[in-house]
């Protein structure tokens, strides 16, 4: 699925800046329930162009994708699932799987176009 420019989201503390984001269909593999927020990182491209993720876990060679843009309830292996592609994000609203820190991985995510901020309300 090629890049969409959107307008359209949900306005919560998940974003730190203007609200335009480009978002992506993919298919996400795990298991459970994912939290919109969820840092996801690539897997693979299928034959039709649908890109694969799963939960970034952060480790030295893994690279940070997206985020999650809405919850996701995996029931068996994969579900098909919308992330940002770009952005600027509430530091605490972002999540990663495991027991690593956001603020850890604020460099490997601006590489990527997803930039994070610290929120004062």
């Amino acid at each position: 699925m090629p890049e969409q420019y959107t307008d359209v989201f949900a306005y919560d503390n998940l974003f730190a800046g203007p609200p335009h984001v480009i978002a992506k269909g993919v298919i996400f593999q795990g298991s459970g329930t994912f939290k919109r927020g969820q840092l996801v990182q690539y897997v693979s491209t299928n034959a039709a162009g649908v890109d694969t993720v799963k939960p970034y876990v952060g480790g030295e060679t893994d690279q940070p994708y997206g985020v999650l843009a809405d919850p996701v309830v995996i029931v068996t292996t994969t579900q098909l699932a919308s992330i940002y592609l770009s952005g600027e994000y509430n530091l605490a609203a972002l999540r990663i799987d495991g027991t690593i820190a956001v603020k850890d991985h604020v460099e490997k995510l601006r590489q990527v176009g997803l930039i994070v901020k610290t929120v004062v309300k």
